[in-house]
């Protein structure tokens, strides 16, 4: 136990306890052997059996004549003298003998659905028919057999039985009589619903209604006869008084009750909290005006935050002259953003012209009317890093949770056994074999801060503190770590829950990238990326929901991811660079010449024309399939 392989085969036997099962031969599956019924036609010397009118009639035989025999048969009890009728037996006219159906059937069958709300009756066909027994001629070998007789049903017996089995059953909800009584007086022997509980009435969440548009719009005007497109945009803006929003609050839900009277009670509703900036007023009564002139704006997901940003407005180019621009609000630039410029905004960012070797970052969305040279269009909350960081967070949170209960079942193990073993290397020990993608997200993560710190980003202090805690837990390994350990990763789960809350806050939902033309340029967002024109050359382009590029834009090199989907127009090309197109869902193409594809950690390179082709995971053999009009393909090639 105190080397290494012995800490390692405990961590082992904890974490990966399997489970084995047995099957078992199903023996009522087995085939019952067949019995064959043997008649013989009795002569005159021999007895007989015989069934008329529901009557059993036995001869006995004559001198030398053969002994009639019962044969026996597994859907009756047959009793003779009082005796139970077990294999074929010869009997004679002294014998008195009775009969029974083997599998009494009951005579209805009562059910409760899953969820409790509904109370099944079915009845049996046994219930409207009698048997008697089947005529037959006499033979020496009989089998006895009967057939069923219609008969009227006793409609008050069947009823009163009917509610004995409800009350045994404990249900509480009314009976339907109505739809009771027309199934025993015209049966259809299907299941019918003869009582149902109260499903509960439905919360309401609580919703914000929005009077303004969160998106732009364009609209053409017609200046002194021309029209006018530089000022197509149209930015939507509200005025000081001007009612932009309404909290309607949650509404709770009425209780039910299942077939068993017991209560139903309905989720409760969720809340939205609502705050309001220093350019908006909130009434007690959930509606929301605006103090100050401009765009209305609302981020946030667990907390929403509403506000009025204004507008930054450039008529010429960014360029030395104008400086880097550093904005709380819109940025809207007429001309061109020029070489090592630089635009942040935490409102959106709309650029009429192109952007030359420069940064674009935005809280919100940005639009690049023109082309994006060797520049970097970062949206979403500065770049993706905040978006990053949640991610990241999120997965850490979840793992650090099951890493600390391994941790605390070691322990255990270890102080019951009185070993001396210190907790750092307990600790690392069982990252380093168990939860290896942990550091390496760890590692992500810490990388990440420092991007931003490279950036002078003003970082929040819930992300410095998270920094600080990994820091001392990865970083210090010394008497203070080993003392404390369980109260500093109770103190990091802390961390990420904050981080992970301060980013639902701050990361607008969908913060999107549209540009006409993107060569050897980055372009990252938690949201779509869309290409308006020419395509993309050489560029790396992330985008956290989808990718598209439309028309008959062409990609050429380069990189592509999307977190759902790739829309292009045109991949590759008849000479050129190879591009990689990288997504979890699908990729699809209006034409596709060459490119390298990758679905669900799996790649495959394509070396072929085609048209309309759309790549995805086949479901069966979960390996990357594409069709196109022209042909199917199934393919697991992988990229070596």
């Amino acid at each position: 136990m105190h080397s290494e392989n012995e800490l390692i085969s405990l961590i082992n036997s904890l974490l990966n306890e399997e489970e084995h099962s047995v099957k078992s031969i199903d023996h009522d599956q087995l085939k019952e052997p067949f019995i064959k019924e043997n008649v013989h036609d009795p002569i005159e010397e021999d007895g007989f059996i015989e069934v008329r009118d529901n009557r059993l009639f036995i001869k006995d035989p004559d001198i030398g004549g053969r002994i009639p025999v019962l044969v026996y048969n597994k859907e009756l009890n047959i009793y003779i003298n009082g005796k139970k009728m077990t294999k074929d037996t010869s009997v004679n006219s002294l014998d008195e003998i009775n009969w029974e159906i083997a599998k009494q059937q009951e005579p209805f069958i009562i059910t409760v659905s899953k969820d409790k709300m509904k109370v099944f009756f079915k009845l049996s066909p046994e219930t409207a028919s009698d048997y008697r027994l089947k005529n037959k001629s006499r033979s020496v070998r009989f089998l006895l057999e009967i057939e069923p007789v219609r008969k009227k049903i006793d409609i008050k017996g069947v009823l009163s039985s009917i509610i004995e089995s409800l009350n045994e059953k404990g249900i509480k909800a009314d009976l339907k009589m109505d739809v009771v009584y027309k199934e025993l007086i015209d049966p259809t022997f299907e299941e019918i619903v003869i009582a149902e509980g109260t499903p509960p009435i439905n919360s309401k969440d609580a919703s914000i209604e929005l009077l303004f548009s969160e998106k732009k719009e364009e609209s053409f005007e017609e200046v002194e006869g021309r029209i006018d497109f530089r000022n197509r945009v149209k930015i939507p803006s509200v005025d000081v008084g001007d009612l932009i929003a309404i909290l309607h609050q949650p509404v709770e839900g009425q209780a039910g009750m299942n077939v068993y009277g017991k209560k139903i009670y309905p989720k409760p509703p969720k809340k939205i909290i609502l705050r309001g900036k220093s350019n908006v007023k909130i009434t007690d009564d959930g509606k929301v005006y605006a103090l100050s002139k401009g765009r209305p704006s609302i981020t946030g997901k667990t907390v929403k935050y509403i506000d009025i940003l204004p507008y930054y407005e450039i008529f010429n180019d960014v360029n030395m002259w104008t400086g880097n621009i550093i904005f709380h609000g819109d940025v809207i630039v007429h001309g061109n953003v020029t070489e090592n410029m630089r635009i942040e905004s935490l409102g959106n960012v709309i650029i009429y012209g192109n952007v030359y070797s420069a940064t674009i970052i935005s809280a919100q969305n940005i639009t690049v009317k023109g082309v994006a040279i060797n520049s970097r269009l970062y949206a979403g909350r500065h770049g993706v890093l905040f978006s990053q960081i949640y991610e990241t967070v999120q997965k850490l949170e979840v793992d650090m949770k099951k890493i600390q209960t391994a941790f605390q079942q070691i322990m255990n193990v270890v102080r019951k056994r009185e070993l001396s073993i210190r907790k750092t290397y307990i600790f690392f020990l069982l990252m380093e074999q168990k939860f290896k993608n942990t550091v390496n997200d760890i590692n992500k993560l810490l990388k990440i801060i420092s991007e931003m710190e490279r950036l002078n980003m003003n970082i929040p202090i819930q992300i410095n503190i998270m920094k600080k805690i990994l820091s001392s837990i990865f970083m210090n390994r010394g008497t203070f770590l080993e003392t404390n350990l369980p109260h500093v990763l109770n103190c990091l789960l802390l961390a990420f829950k904050d981080v992970s809350i301060f980013c639902e806050n701050s990361i607008k939902e969908d913060s999107n990238i549209e540009v006409g033309e993107s060569d050897f340029s980055e372009i990252k967002t938690n949201g779509t990326v869309r290409i308006k024109k020419n395509g993309v050359i050489h560029s790396n382009i992330f985008a956290g929901k989808d990718c598209i590029l439309e028309k008959n834009a062409v990609v050429r090199g380069g990189r592509i991811y999307a977190s759902r989907q790739i829309i292009g127009g045109i991949i590759g090309s008849k000479s050129g660079d190879t591009p990689h197109l990288i997504a979890k869902k699908r990729i699809y193409a209006k034409e596709f010449y060459h490119g390298r594809i990758s679905l669900n950690h799996q790649t495959i390179i394509v070396d072929e024309f085609l048209n309309n082709v759309e790549f995805s995971i086949d479901p069966t053999t979960k390996t990357i399939s594409y069709n196109s009009l022209d042909n199917k393909k199934d393919s697991n090639r992988k990229d070596t």
